[in-house]
Formats: C-alpha cells, structure tokens, sequence
C-alpha cells in the first residue's frame, strides 16, 4: 500500500523478480544492497527513512507463509530485515541507519456469507459427495450433534445402495480384529471396548461413538481402524523417530512426506497455545502428527485397494482434515480423493478449508455416569485424590486416599480395578437410576486397612467436573496428565 501521507510501499511478490518488477511499477527504485537469498525463503525487508522512496518488501514461498510472516511484524519491530524458512526466523538483522520506519500493515479482512435461501439439504450434498471413493467427515470429539450427523451420513449412503465401510481414527490398526468381530456378532460391546482398549487409547466417552458403532453392527458395515498403535506416536512425541526401535520402525508407513511448510506453521500455532509440556518439542510433536496422518492415508488407502468397489467413510478429527493438509493430500498422493465435510468448524470459516460445510444443531449428549472423584494411578493401583462435593461418591462414604479394588455393577457383573479405563469401561453400562458397589481399601492412622464394600448411586446428581490437563492440537487428546478427572467427568 501506498500512499502521499509518508507511508512506506509494501511490495509483496511470490518471487525475487516479481518484486523487482512491481517495485518498478510503481516507480520505487529497488533499493542499492538488496540481493536474492541464496535459497529459497519467505524475506522482509525495509529500507529508506519514509516518503516515495520508502518500502518495504514480502518475498514468500507460499500465501501462508508470508502471511505467518507477517503477523509476527509486532514482535520484530526494531528489525530492518527478516528471513523465514520452513516457518523458522533464520534471520534477523538490524536497520543501518539511525532512525527506522513504523508502518501499521493491515491484512485484508475477508468477510463471506451465504444467503439462507442457498443452504442444501444434506442428501443434495450427498449426491454428489457419494460419486468419491472416499468421503471425509471433520469433527470436534466431544460434540454428540456432530457424531450424529456423521451417522445420518453414513444411513443415507447405506440406504442409497452404496457399498460402504467406516474408517475410525478412534481405533488403532492392531486391533482390527477385534473391531470384525464386534460387527460380525461375535462378541458383544464389552468384550469389543476391552479387546480395542478403548479408553486407555482413546478415552473420549463412548457414548458418543456408541449410535455409529451400533448401526454399522446392525447393518454389517465394516468398520476400519485406520490409526497407529498409540505406543508408537507418544514415543515419537516424547522422543522423536529416533527414538524408535527397529521393531517400532517397521510399524511407520512406508512412505511419509514431512516437507510441507504450510501445515507445519498450522501445527505450530497450535502447538503454542498451549503450556510447555515437559520433555515435547515442536518437533517431536510435529512428526507425531505426520505418522499419526500417513498412517491413517496408508490404511485407508490399502483398504480401497482391496474393496474397489467399496466407498470409504473416513471419521477423523477436523484437524486431521482442514484444507486438505493431514489425511487428504496424503491419501491424495497414494490415488484417492474424496470430498472434505466439516460440520461446526471452530474458527473463521475459509472456502479452502473444505468442500462443505455443515452446521447441525447442539445436542446434549447421552447421560454418562460419574462417580465425581480425582484419580491417580499408582502402581497399578487406582487411588482417590480427591471427593466432589455432593457427588455419588461422596455419599457413599468415599474419601481421598482409599484404592479402588473392584467395582459390582447394576447386572452383577464384577471387575477388578487397576486403572481409570477400567473404572471408565464399568461405568459406561451404568444408568442414572443404577447402584453399585465399590470395595475399596482405606488405609487408617495407628490401625490396619480395612476392605469396605460401598454402594454407590443414584448417579443424577454427578457434579459437572472441569478436566485437569490441556487437551492436545486441532482438539486431539494429549499425553495423559499425571491426574485424572473421574470417568466421563472431565470431557
């Protein structure tokens, strides 16, 4: 911009000579000292003391990254120079003259909408998404209306006559198995949670999950468990892929792209806003998502391969999807392409973020017991931390300290307890009216411990509980907090 009021001309260019050339154009002589870098790079640079002859200059790689570029400008304001690669400041250089330039830069505000009268119907959009291979549907895990829709998607396509099979980034690929014979009718839901280990990998409640997972039974609609086995991507974040046995290699996907500027800075920014975590690095984290997305490509596309005439439904975080950068363009680069569906987006809707959009109504989400206690796990051993007022468990008698050592549900079925997705696994068949019995050992000052058997419910008055711990990038579970919230209570 430009214009007689003393303010610089900013240039900016996809390449060295394109600035040049516009530089020329508006009849600002390109500044003595200015020289292409030697490799590629998204450059700032200002030069000139204010009037005509002022300007500053944007050369970038890419849209994103010139725009990353320049939303850091109010941190880099003493700098005369600045050079990004790959979405790091490798340069930054002072101004030679005395005094520099102050020049506010505003990028353009896009605003969009759509008429009412031009909202589809979601079977239209469903004719056409249902010509693709492949269709992926974008949520936020812990919206039930979401999960909802996602199965309206999956009854229509079924209902249509199209051959289909759902793909759950919920579940991890070594147990596809078990997932087969839960649809097959061979095992019942509780021997299908414990043989996946549900919520020790996932740990969002199945509820949720729970319409999807019943109607693919009920139809026979395969369903594919597209992730990586969890042990692999927490070392990877913990450690990086150096850190990998050769064991744990020959699990990674055998062709991974991890040069891809654009969704590095998106992950970036993600990674920021949340607090240090001890001993995670950017770039450990990074290449935990990118063999989290290829491995997710891989099987999708290997399990089209194998069903041609088969059109995959793939359920997956929204952040695994937006603009194409996670599971889509890699799966795109091993021959398949389908149409991006995001419902609720959670920032500023952007046309290149997906094919369509949809914008279902809330929904509450289905009744999930709670017995209102922190946890800890301590050598096997679940321990309560701490005992909500007026929660179920503070009215059967527990107290901070006691070890949870079984849990006796509504229909007589017994567990022994040894961690929270154990306590989570019961509690998912218990309903609101519902009692159980917990035995749980407290340990007393001056005396031995004693083994009590309480009974536990109703579960109507379970306190809304806030989670302790962050929860990882674009809405993803991060690694699990030293504490946890009581089953169901911290989502």
């Amino acid at each position: 911009a430009h214009d007689s009021r003393q303010v610089p001309l900013l240039v900016a260019a996809p390449s060295w000579d394109g600035a040049r050339q516009a530089a020329a154009q508006a009849g600002i002589p390109f500044p003595k000292g200015w020289h292409r870098p030697a490799r590629p790079a998204t450059y700032l640079a200002m030069a000139g003391k204010g009037g005509r002859g002022a300007m500053a200059l944007l050369v970038y790689r890419s849209p994103e990254e010139g725009a990353e570029l320049l939303s850091r400008l109010v941190h880099y304001g003493k700098y005369g120079l600045l050079r990004m690669e790959d979405g790091k400041m490798v340069e930054k250089r002072e101004p030679p003259y005395q005094s520099g330039i102050t020049a506010k830069v505003e990028q353009e505000l896009r605003i969009g909408g759509v008429a009412a009268s031009s909202l589809e119907p979601l079977d239209r959009i469903l004719h056409r998404a249902a010509e693709s291979r492949v269709i992926f549907l974008g949520e936020q895990h812990d919206d039930y209306g979401i999960h909802l829709t996602q199965l309206e998607v999956i009854r229509w396509l079924h209902q249509s006559g199209k051959r289909i099979a759902v793909g759950m980034e919920m579940f991890q690929r070594p147990f596809q198995g078990v997932l087969d014979h839960y649809i097959a009718g061979k095992i019942d839901l509780r021997a299908m949670l414990q043989g996946t280990q549900y919520y020790r990998r996932w740990r969002y409640d199945f509820h949720l999950y729970a319409p999807i997972l019943r109607y693919c039974r009920e139809e026979g609609i395969p369903v594919v468990a597209l992730n990586i086995r969890g042990e692999v991507s927490r070392k990877i974040a913990r450690q990086g892929i150096q850190g990998l046995t050769t064991r744990e290699r020959a699990l990674l996907p055998r062709e991974i792209q991890w040069n891809l500027p654009p969704y590095r800075e998106r992950l970036r920014r993600i990674f920021e806003k949340h607090p240090p975590r001890e001993r995670l690095t950017f770039r450990h984290f990074y290449q935990a998502q990118v063999v989290w997305d290829e491995t997710m490509a891989e099987t999708a596309a290997a399990y089209l391969r194998d069903h041609p005439h088969t059109t995959l439904v793939v359920l997956a975080g929204a952040g695994h999807l937006e603009y194409g950068y996670g599971i889509p363009g890699r799966l795109l680069r091993r021959g398949f392409s389908g149409p991006i569906i995001l419902s609720r987006p959670q920032e500023a809707v952007d046309p290149r973020m997906a094919d369509y959009f949809l914008f279902p109504p809330q929904v509450e989400p289905p009744f999930s017991a709670k017995l209102g206690v922190y946890l800890a796990e301590e050598e096997k051993r679940l321990v309560v931390k701490e005992v909500m007022e007026g929660s179920p468990a503070q009215r059967a008698g527990v107290r901070p300290g006691d070890t949870i050592l079984s849990f006796k549900g509504p229909g007589g079925h017994t567990a022994e307890i040894h961690s929270v997705a154990d306590l989570r696994l019961e509690l998912f068949f218990v309903g609101p009216m519902d009692q159980v019995e917990l035995r749980v050992k407290r340990r007393l000052r001056f005396r031995p411990d004693r083994v009590l058997t309480l009974k536990v419910g109703p579960f109507t008055a379970a306190p809304a509980l806030a989670h302790r711990g962050a929860p990882g990038p674009s809405g993803r579970k991060g690694p699990a907090a030293p504490r946890h919230p009581s089953p169901g209570g911290g989502r």
